[in-house]
């Protein structure tokens, strides 16, 4: 099942992006569900805050996996940082790499990026 939505590039569509991964992965896992949201919710702030441009959020599923992709018109690589105790931002890529079992970046000649990540999915037992 693949199921996706376009957002705006304005932070209030960070929320909404959350909510519709909760809203997809329902019958999903919570803990599960938990890291997907927190991660959407990285890889869309920074749509919002560095692409400047609407973004697109797809979640593909199969009965073994999840797998997440935000998609926006930013230019350049997305680079994972180190940012100092005190900084606010930079941490959005080190908690993918936490969280996802596995994930990635693929650009897109002139016209953006796609940021994806997976996760072993379990169904919520009845």
């Amino acid at each position: 099942m693949i199921s996706q939505r376009t957002f705006h590039g304005v932070p209030a569509s960070v929320t909404q992006a959350r909510r519709f991964v909760v809203e997809v992965l329902r019958d999903i896992e919570p803990e599960v569900v938990e890291d997907a949201v927190m991660m959407v919710s990285e890889l869309a702030t920074n749509s919002v805050r560095h692409a400047q441009s609407m973004f697109t959020v797809m979640v593909e599923r199969s009965p073994q996996q999840v797998r997440i992709s935000v998609s926006d018109a930013g230019l350049g690589r997305p680079t994972m940082r180190s940012p100092r105790p005190e900084e606010a931002t930079g941490r959005g890529l080190c908690i993918v790499e936490v969280l996802a079992d596995s994930w990635g970046v693929t650009t897109h000649d002139g016209f953006g990026k796609t940021v994806w990540f997976s996760l072993a999915a379990v169904a919520r037992s009845a």
